[in-house]
C-alpha cells in the first residue's frame, strides 16, 4: 500500500553533541511567516456541524491551491526554511550527515535475473536506475532504460516497473513524471532503433500475457484503480475491457503467473478478495483477446486471498476458507493457510461457454470451485505470512513468529506426508532480528530461490538457496560472505531481550553495533506488550544497560514508528541512520499497535475507533525509553511519514514535554477533515483504516479527540518540529501540513506578541515548513535528494537537542 532515498575522524564522529553555542544565532533569527497576512480579505472561519459537534476552522482557506494567498504563504514558509538551514552550523552538519548516508549506503546493486538468455541488470548510477541486460551467448550489454537521461527530460521521474516480454523483443515500463503517482506505460521494442511507445495513460499496474498483448488496471478520478483492460501492441484494435470495480473500497489489479500461463485480475480490499483469469493461448495468441476472463474464485467477506499457478494447479495462501459462506468467523482469520487445486484451463470448446465478468455478481458461489481445494501446508505454530512464492517444484513463505522473519521452503515436488502435507525446510538466516526481502526470481522452473536479508546492524546480504542440495550461498553483500553466517553478526537472549552485535565494514571504518529486540508493557488491562528495536554504537552500552539496568546510556535517542495500514516498521539497515550511530545516538523502532508486525490482529487492534491505542503505545514508550535511562530526558526526537506524523503530533499533543524535536515528512495532520469529504482521492477506500466519522459518532469522536489539528495547543514546552509536504500529494494533501503549520505560527506570534508588551524573552521552539511544489508524496526522486531531506532533519534534531541542552 504504499521510493528510495569526504570521510570524517572517527574520533570526532564519535562526539555526540559537541559544541557550537547557537543561542547567539537564534537571537538574531528573523521572525518566522505570518499566516493571517495571507487570508482572504473578509475571512471567516468554516464550521459545520457532525454529530451535534460544531467544526470550526480558521485555516480552512489553504486548501484552495488556486488562492494566491496559499501559493505566497507557502513560499513564505520556504523562504523562512532556505535561510534557517543555510545558517553555518545546520548547513556544515547537513552536509555531514548526507556525506556519511551516502557512505553507509549498502552499495550491493540487485542481482541480475536470467530469462530468455538475457541477463537483466539493474543499477544505481547519479542516484537513480539504469536498467541494462545482457546477452548471454554474445556477451553484449544493452542499456535499456536510463532514469538520469529521463530525469534530464522531465526532472522528476520514477519508474514503477520493468518488465520484458516472454520472447524478450519487448520491453515495457512504467513512469511517473510528476511525483503524481499516476503512471503511463510504454513499449521499447529492442528491434528497433526507434523512441518508446506509449501504451497506455494513467495505469497502476501492468503485465504481459504472452509476446504482444499487456494487461493493465486504470485509475478512475479519484486515483482508485478500478478498470483492467487488455490491448494488443501496435494494434488498430482498441483496448478491451476486462472489468469494472464500483465499490469504492476496492482496488483492480493486474499480473501474469510466473509459469506464464494465467493472466489474473484481481479485486482487493482490506476485507475481500474476488480473482478472475485469462489464458495465455501460446499457439493461438488471436484467442487471448477475444476470450472473457472466468472467475477463479468468489469474493466472501474477511477472506484475503493471493493467487498463483504452476504445474495444472492453482495455489492460493488465504488467511481464511475459501470453501465457507459463513462471514461471522473472522475470530480465525488471522491464520493463513495455503491451498491448492486442480485447474482445468479453458479449451476450444469453451469459448461458447464464456461469460461476461465485467459487471458479474462477485458474491456469487460457484460450488465447482469449492469441492477441489486442498491444505497442502501446515501453520502450527501462529507463523503471519508476508509473502509467497510459487515456483515448479516448491514454494517460498516468507514468515513472521512474534514479529520476527522467518524463510520456509515446501517441497511440492516431494510426496505428502500422512497428514496430506509436503516436507519442509526452515532456511538460516545471519540473525534472528531482520528483514527478508524476495528478489526478482523470474524463472519459474528453477532449482534455487534469491532473497535479500538486512537488520539494523548488517547492511543488505543477497542470498540465493539451492533447493535440491539444499545449500546457501552468498550473491553479493558488504560484508565478509565466508564468516556471514558464523561470527560477523551473534545474537544472546538475555532474559527476554533478543541482543544482537556486528562489526560493519563502512569505507574502510569498522564499527561495532548492537541491536535490542524486546517487548514491553504497555496495557495492564489485557497485558499487551509492544515489540522494540533498540539500536546503538558499543560504546553506548545497551548491552550493559540490560545486564545492569544502572549503568544508563543517556544517549540522543530517535524513535520511529508508522502504526497503520498493517504495514511493518522494518528493524533493516537504514543508511540515514549510521551517521547518528557513529555520533553515540540510539535509534528506536517502535513497532505500535496498527502495523502489521503481530499479524491481521496487531493491525486490527489500532483501527477506527480504536486508533488511540496505536498513540498510547508510542506515548508508554517514549516515556520509558526516558524513565529507563536509555534517552537523555532532553535529547529524545521522533521522525516519522504519512500516517506516522499522525502517531507523533498526537502523542506530542497529549505529551509535549516528553520531546525536543519532531521531524516530520508529509505528515497527516488533519484526518477528520479527510475522512469526513468523500471527494477527496482514497477517503472511501480509507473508512477501514480511519472509520467513518460521517456515519458513526464513537469514529467521529475518536478522530477528533486524536486529531493533530485540532488539539493543537502549542505550550513553552512544545517540541521544535520539521515539517515538509508535496503540492502533488494526493495521498496526504499539501493543506493538511500548511494548516497544522499556520496553527502553530499563530500561537507563535500571538507568544512574540505577549513578550513585547511584557518587556521578558524566553526562548520559543523553532518551526520549519518546507513544501515542495513539484513532487509527491515519496519526495523528489532519486537517493541524493533523499539522503539531503535526512540529513536536513537530521542537523535539525541536532540543533534542537542542543538548545535544550543550554537553556
Amino acid at each position: 500500500i504504499p521510493s528510495p532515498r569526504i570521510s570524517v575522524n572517527l574520533g570526532t564522529r564519535m562526539r555526540r553533541l559537541s559544541g557550537r553555542s547557537t543561542l547567539s544565532s537564534l537571537a538574531r533569527r528573523a521572525p518566522p511567516p505570518n499566516p493571517s497576512r495571507n487570508s482572504p480579505e473578509g475571512y471567516v472561519a468554516r464550521e459545520r456541524l457532525v454529530h451535534g459537534c460544531k467544526l470550526s476552522d480558521e485555516w480552512s482557506w489553504l486548501e484552495d491551491p488556486d488562492y494566491e494567498g496559499t501559493i505566497r504563504y507557502l513560499e513564505e514558509e520556504n523562504t523562512y526554511a532556505t535561510k534557517s538551514f543555510s545558517r553555518s552550523f545546520l548547513a556544515e552538519d547537513t552536509k555531514d550527515f548526507a556525506q556519511e548516508m551516502e557512505q553507509s549506503r549498502s552499495d550491493v546493486d540487485c542481482p541480475s535475473s536470467v530469462k530468455n538468455g538475457y541477463e537483466y541488470i539493474e543499477e544505481i548510477r547519479n542516484g537513480l536506475p539504469v536498467f541494462t541486460r545482457k546477452n548471454m551467448k554474445t556477451g553484449i550489454t544493452e542499456t535499456l532504460i536510463d532514469q538520469n537521461d529521463l530525469a534530464k527530460q522531465f526532472g522528476f521521474t520514477h519508474i514503477m516497473d520493468v518488465k520484458a516480454s516472454p520472447n524478450s523483443r519487448y520491453v515495457a515500463f512504467s513512469l511517473d513524471i510528476t511525483g503524481s503517482e499516476i503512471y503511463d506505460i510504454y513499449v521499447i521494442d529492442t528491434h528497433a532503433d526507434t523512441k518508446p511507445t506509449l501504451v497506455a495513460k494513467q495505469t497502476y499496474s501492468f503485465d504481459w500475457l504472452g509476446d504482444e498483448h499487456i494487461m493493465f488496471a486504470t485509475l478512475d478520478t479519484h486515483l482508485q484503480p478500478n478498470r483492467a483492460y487488455i490491448c494488443k501492441l501496435y494494434s488498430e484494435e482498441k483496448p478491451k475491457l476486462l472489468y469494472e470495480e464500483t465499490d469504492p473500497q476496492s482496488w483492480v489489479d493486474v499480473k501474469t503467473t510466473k509459469d506464464g500461463c494465467i493472466g489474473m485480475v484481481t479485486s482487493v480490499s482490506y476485507e475481500s478478495t474476488y480473482v478472475l483469469y485469462l489464458r495465455h493461448f501460446q499457439d493461438d495468441p488471436d484467442r487471448i483477446m477475444s476470450q472473457e476472463p472466468r472467475e477463479l474464485m468468489p469474493q466472501q467477506n474477511g477472506v484475503i486471498a493471493f493467487m498463483e499457478h504452476a504445474n495444472g494447479y492453482a495455489y492460493i495462501s488465504t488467511n481464511g476458507d475459501v470453501d465457507d459462506d459463513d462471514d461471522n468467523t473472522r475470530s480465525r482469520r488471522d491464520k493463513f493457510s495455503i491451498k491448492r487445486k486442480k485447474m482445468m484451463l479453458m479449451t476450444s470448446d469453451d469459448d461458447d461457454h464464456d461469460h461476461d465478468h465485467r459487471h458479474h455478481d462477485r458474491h456469487h458461489h460457484h460450488h465447482h470451485h469449492r469441492e477441489a481445494w486442498e491444505c497442502i501446508v501446515s501453520n502450527d505454530d501462529d507463523a503471519h505470512l508476508d509473502e509467497l512464492d510459487v515456483f515448479s517444484r516448491f514454494l517460498v513463505l516468507y514468515e513472521r513468529i512474534n514479529a520476527l522473519p522467518r524463510v520456509r521452503i515446501v517441497h511440492t515436488g516431494a510426496e505428502k506426508d500422512e497428514r496430506g502435507f509436503f516436507p519442509e525446510t526452515i532456511l538460516p538466516l545471519p540473525c534472528r532480528v531482520g528483514c527478508v526481502t524476495p528478489l526478482p526470481n523470474v524463472e519459474h522452473d528453477t532449482d534455487k530461490v534469491d532473497f535479500s536479508f538486512a537488520s539494523s546492524v548488517l547492511p543488505d546480504v543477497h542470498c540465493s538457496y539451492n533447493v535440491v542440495d539444499d545449500s546457501m550461498s552468498i550473491l553479493t553483500s558488504s560484508v565478509k560472505a565466508e564468516k556471514l553466517f558464523t561470527s560477523r553478526c551473534n545474537h544472546e537472549i538475555l532474559g527476554e531481550v533478543i541482543l544482537t552485535e556486528s562489526l560493519v565494514n563502512i569505507q574502510g571504518e569498522e564499527i561495532q553495533l548492537q541491536q535490542l529486540r524486546f517487548s514491553l508493557p504497555v496495557d495492564k488491562d489485557n497485558d499487551t506488550h509492544v515489540p522494540m528495536t533498540l539500536i546503538g554504537s558499543r560504546s553506548v552500552g545497551l548491552k550493559e544497560w540490560v545486564l545492569n539496568a544502572d549503568k544508563k546510556p543517556m544517549a540522543p535517542t530517535l524513535l520511529t514508528a508508522y502504526g497503520s495500514y498493517g504495514e511493518i516498521t522494518e528493524a533493516d539497515w537504514q543508511p540515514e541512520h549510521y551517521p547518528l550511530l557513529l555520533r553515540g545516538w540510539v535509534v528506536g523502532l517502535v513497532h505500535v499497535r496498527g502495523g502489521g508486525e503481530l499479524g491481521r490482529t496487531w493491525h486490527h487492534a489500532a483501527r477506527a475507533e480504536k486508533k488511540h491505542k496505536s498513540v498510547s503505545d508510542l506515548d508508554r514508550c517514549a516515556e520509558w525509553v526516558v524513565q529507563s535511562g536509555i534517552a537523555h530526558p532532553q535529547q529524545l526526537a521522533g521522525e516519522a511519514d504519512s500516517a506516522g506524523g499522525f502517531l507523533f503530533a498526537s502523542a506530542a499533543n497529549r505529551s509535549p514535554h516528553l520531546w525536543a524535536a519532531l521531524v516530520l515528512r508529509v505528515g497527516f495532520f488533519d484526518p477528520l477533515t479527510s475522512m469526513l469529504d468523500t471527494s477527496l482521492p482514497l477517503t472511501t477506500q480509507d473508512f477501514h483504516e480511519w472509520g467513518n466519522p460521517l456515519d458513526d459518532e464513537d469514529v467521529f469522536r475518536s478522530l477528533l479527540s486524536l486529531s493533530p489539528y485540532y488539539n493543537l495547543q502549542p505550550t513553552q514546552g512544545y517540541p521544535s518540529v520539521f515539517l515538509t509536504a508535496g503540492m502533488e500529494d494526493y495521498r496526504v494533501p499539501y493543506w493538511q501540513v500548511a494548516k497544522f503549520m499556520a496553527r502553530l505560527r499563530q500561537s507563535q506570534h500571538k507568544e512574540l506578541s505577549d513578550e513585547h508588551h511584557h518587556h521578558h524573552h524566553h526562548h520559543q521552539p523553532e518551526a520549519i515548513l518546507q513544501t515542495r511544489f513539484e513532487s509527491g508524496h515519496f519526495g523528489e526522486g532519486g537517493l541524493g535528494s533523499a539522503y539531503i531531506e535526512r540529513a536536513r532533519g537530521y542537523a535539525f534534531i541536532k540543533d534542537a537537542f542542543r538548545r535544550r541542552l543550554q537553556l
